[in-house]
């Protein structure tokens, strides 16, 4: 039995990797940005969360400090010469210090000086950077494991972003909701669709005569989610983590004859989407969402879902590679835990035996907690590294649910063989010890939701969802209708939200989630039978694009999108890819 003193220390863990640090600690969050040398991140995330030292630090020097155009010296004397007051001097400090310790290392083509000289050319260059997957840090190491594929950007409707993430460079603010600019800039980078396959397969998914606007990395098992390039867009999440990752789903194809179309259903997205936000509130360490978008190719009722993992790799991948790519990746897997979580660095070793051990023991330790089972981890694939991933159905208990800790621990327990097998016995993990620390971690976590909110739904994302899902969710969590009874089979959707309200799941109708959903308050209306949107959402679409007015229940969001009469749209999609094409073109 563990002592006091052990779980103690376990909890002091979850303090910190469960998102329990602010989220705008100017320290961590400045170190974290330093130290992957973002120089345009530090001075856009100082300009939108700390406004008043991004203007005294501006003034002193800091764009030509980041450019490695001043060195500390000349920053710290323009400060004082400044003589600004207490609290902004001990501010000005802390930023000095951070930056003496973590110096940035300036990014050809991404500096502050470009930054702030060409404002309309930046969505096009951080495009060239994202959708560049010739640079991706895997695609030399994995070799023929790694594939890459065409992208091509596209218009679309943006219908959610995750109101707790800040992206500095795009100015967006946890809890504040997006402009039309920001909206548009989100769209510009990640409406996109697959084009063609340039290797390892060679065939084609779709046959066009355009070039791709850009390219994207997968591991070549999976058939429809593409990588951008990690590090390139800041994003903080709102446990005060800087992620780089993300993953494209439902933008098409990656290889032929795998997954049909390539998209995703629009309800599937929601679900996750919805799922995810709860779990990360609950500090379960997910695959975060970002966004849901409807891109103008989409058919009826399918979407692009972007997340924002810690890692876009799971369980499955580590077995597709061997040394010295498996080495490869998981020390740059170590490093990059190390720089959220504030350490010097972390061996392969302590990473996998234990980091990613007590990550998955406190994920299972909360999720029994909460009474949350995951339908979808029998196999390694829906295993994230350190992190829940794929959520295809959920059950939740009334009570806490335990029966599904070994499938974590039998995950996390392959890894270790897997890793121990292509290292030396002096890198190898005592499996007997991680076991331990595993299940520290797992009560620790179970201990640590108590007096949680739980699971509480918003609304209006639930209204994104098809009737199929909702009624399997009811039937899961066992809701009844106003007169006790279970709800049936074929129980209509506003008996199921209903359910949802009186069971005590549903978010106070002011909570942030309705920030940036499209919608902000869905509540008891008709719907279009085409494509699983409420018809008011529908017509909003047509209304903020400019489109004919849709004939009731007969116009779909997709139809919206492709019949607008939108020369403004179209007019600065034109200058987005002409700036996209100057920042592609030789020599630049």
């Amino acid at each position: 039995m563990r002592g006091p003193r052990t779980v103690a220390l376990v909890l002091a863990f979850l303090v910190v990797s469960a998102g329990l640090l602010q989220a705008d600690d100017l320290s961590s969050v400045v170190t974290q940005l330093a130290r992957t040398h973002r120089g345009v991140a530090i001075y856009t995330y100082l300009e939108g969360h700390h406004p008043d030292l991004a203007r005294a630090a501006s003034a002193a020097g800091l764009a030509r400090l980041l450019d490695g155009d001043m060195d500390l010296a000349g920053f710290r004397a323009n400060v004082a010469a400044a003589r600004p007051g207490a609290r902004l001097r001990r501010e000005l400090d802390t930023l000095a210090r951070v930056l003496e310790e973590h110096p940035v290392t300036p990014r050809p083509g991404n500096t502050v000086r470009e930054y702030l000289a060409d404002p309309d050319g930046r969505d096009a260059r951080l495009f060239g950077r994202l959708w560049n997957g010739a640079e991706h840090p895997f695609r030399d190491a994995w070799g023929d494991k790694m594939g890459t594929v065409g992208v091509y950007s596209e218009p679309g409707k943006l219908l959610w972003f995750n109101p707790d993430v800040s992206i500095p460079e795009l100015g967006i603010r946890a809890g504040v909701p997006l402009t039309d600019a920001q909206r548009d800039a989100v769209l510009r980078l990640l409406s996109v669709r697959t084009g063609n396959v340039n290797a390892p397969t060679g065939a084609p998914v779709a046959s066009t005569a355009a070039r791709p606007d850009g390219t994207a990395v997968y591991p070549t098992h999976v058939g429809r989610a593409v990588n951008p390039n990690p590090g390139e867009l800041a994003i903080l999440n709102g446990q005060g983590e800087v992620v780089g990752d993300l993953v494209v789903k439902g933008a098409g194809p990656t290889k032929t004859g795998g997954w049909g179309d390539g998209r995703l259903d629009l309800s599937e997205a929601w679900m996750d989407a919805e799922l995810s936000r709860n779990l990360a509130r609950n500090g379960v360490r997910n695959y975060d969402a970002l966004a849901i978008i409807v891109p103008a190719s989409a058919a009826d009722g399918k979407a692009i879902y972007v997340r924002m993992p810690r890692s876009t790799l799971r369980h499955q991948d580590l077995d597709a590679i061997a040394d010295p790519a498996l080495k490869t990746t998981l020390e740059y897997l170590a490093r990059e835990e190390a720089i959220r979580s504030g350490r010097a660095g972390l061996s392969i070793a302590d990473y996998v035996g234990d980091v990613l051990v007590r990550h998955s023991g406190q994920n299972a330790g909360r999720l029994a907690g909460l009474g949350v089972e995951h339908g979808s981890i029998y196999g390694r694939d829906n295993h994230g590294l350190g992190e829940t991933v794929d959520w295809g159905w959920v059950k939740i208990h009334e009570k806490e649910y335990a029966e599904q800790k070994d499938r974590f621990w039998e995950a996390m327990k392959t890894t270790i063989e897997r890793v121990n097998g292509q290292f030396p016995d002096n890198e190898r993990v005592d499996l007997a010890a991680a076991r331990g620390r595993f299940d520290e971690a797992y009560e620790a976590g179970r201990q640590a939701v108590a007096g949680l909110p739980g699971f509480r739904f918003s609304r209006a994302a639930l209204e994104g969802v098809g009737e199929s899902d909702l009624r399997t969710l009811a039937g899961e969590m066992g809701l009844k209708d106003d007169k006790g009874q279970p709800l049936g089979s074929s129980a209509a959707r506003k008996e199921i939200l209903d359910a949802l309200e009186r069971s005590g799941r549903m978010e106070a109708r002011g909570d942030p989630v309705y920030l940036n959903s499209g919608p902000d308050a869905l509540r008891g209306l008709r719907r279009s039978p085409r494509d699983g949107l409420t018809e008011v959402l529908r017509d909003r679409v047509a209304a903020r694009l400019g489109a004919r007015p849709p004939a009731a229940d007969r116009l779909s969001t997709a139809e919206v999108l492709r019949d607008r009469d939108a020369r403004e749209a179209q007019e600065a999609r034109r200058r987005f890819l002409d700036r996209l094409r100057r920042v592609r073109a030789p020599g630049r």
